[in-house]
């Protein structure tokens, strides 16, 4: 462990960097490796705790991780991992996909062979998850508290417009922008092609932007979808805007994400949170999302759009028409976009961390 030691101290607080390397560990046997190297990782992690108790003359009392993930394994023993991490423990598990892919996965207990076992330690205090709507359930098979935390998100605009912005408002000539940030294949840009291929060319105008390559092929669900978005790509239509640059920074990117009436979020398999909403709320935009998951459950809890499923191209071409109806009479949802953003607001993130050290 080689730590570069950076550390800032007031009355309160003391702010200490380090820099920690962690590897893998290599076996013949998979699940053995995971162990491993997750176990390797919690003994550096002790040690590097130690070292900053002994420089700053502390005690640590809690340690949080921002990437609990990766400190996991299936087969990994909460006791094995207390003999070599001494400290009360918490972390943001970020990948609870599988709490939403499997149905009545929350109505059974963790057991040893499940990533989320050792979440079941004497140590571990509680779990923050990103997604509210399996926090209850996961509470339920880890016998512990789960804090959802805001989906916050960077929302800040340049001071000047982006080129491609300018050029978006400018082709659409006052039809409704429908847009996507961002081309692989599981955001849903093959069914938005589609749907750009269906829908009125008089009245929409559709904007795919952000990187993309020709590996997102490899992803698509079937030959017919590979050949079908090659071809689009090929034979642009009218109404469509196809742009690949790079967006060099987050403040380019909500430039661009502000340009549009309705956000296309009918995502083919996304499971857990996505920061576009809480975008959607602070930009008041309406969203077309796919009617299953976190996203789904959000939009029409918080009426933040409408949800259709991602393999309908008739059933998003009228709720395309429904949402295209509230923006020409004005028929938005003020209150809940406000309700929404305030609920994925760094205050709230404060106040949920702040909830997350005193479990």
């Amino acid at each position: 462990m080689d730590g570069k030691n950076h550390a800032n101290l007031n009355k309160n607080n003391i702010y200490i960097e380090y820099d920690v390397e962690l590897k893998s560990v290599t076996f013949f046997f998979s699940y053995l490796n995971d162990i491993l190297t997750s176990l390797s990782r919690w003994v550096i992690y002790n040690k590097t705790l130690k070292k900053i108790e002994f420089q700053h003359n502390i005690k640590i009392d809690f340690f949080f991780l921002n990437n609990i993930d990766t400190f996991l394994a299936c087969f990994f023993h909460p006791i094995i991992q207390r003999l070599f991490f001494k400290y009360k423990w918490s972390g943001f598990y970020i990948h609870t996909r599988y709490m939403r892919m499997y149905k009545d996965i929350e109505k059974r207990k963790t057991k040893i062979s499940d990533i989320d076992y050792l979440f079941t330690s004497k140590n571990c205090t509680g779990v923050a998850v990103a997604d509210e709507g399996i926090a209850l359930g996961m509470e339920f098979r880890i016998d512990k508290k789960v804090v959802a935390i805001p989906d916050i998100t960077d929302t800040n605009l340049p001071n000047e417009n982006p080129a491609l912005a300018i050029e978006i408002k400018e082709k659409a000539n006052n039809r409704i922008i429908i847009g996507l940030i961002g081309l692989e294949t599981f955001k849903g840009s093959i069914e938005m092609a589609k749907l750009a291929l269906k829908a009125n060319a008089d009245k929409y105008f559709f904007v795919f932007c952000g990187y993309y390559d020709d590996t997102f092929l490899n992803y698509c669900k079937d030959d017919a979808d590979r050949q079908f978005f090659v071809s689009f790509q090929q034979n642009l239509p009218k109404n469509v805007l196809w742009n690949t640059n790079y967006l060099k920074d987050e403040q380019d990117y909500n430039a661009i994400f502000n340009t549009f009436d309705i956000v296309y979020m009918v995502y083919r398999e996304h499971f857990t949170s996505s920061n576009r909403l809480t975008k959607a709320a602070v930009f008041n935009k309406l969203v077309l999302a796919s009617n299953q998951h976190f996203v789904g459950e959000n939009v029409s809890n918080y009426n933040l759009g409408e949800i259709a499923a991602s393999e309908n191209i008739e059933e998003q071409l009228e709720k395309l028409e429904i949402l295209r109806n509230k923006i020409i009479t004005k028929d938005f949802p003020v209150e809940k976009w406000k309700q929404y953003a305030e609920k994925n607001s760094e205050k709230q993130l404060t106040q949920k961390f702040a909830e997350i050290i005193k479990l």
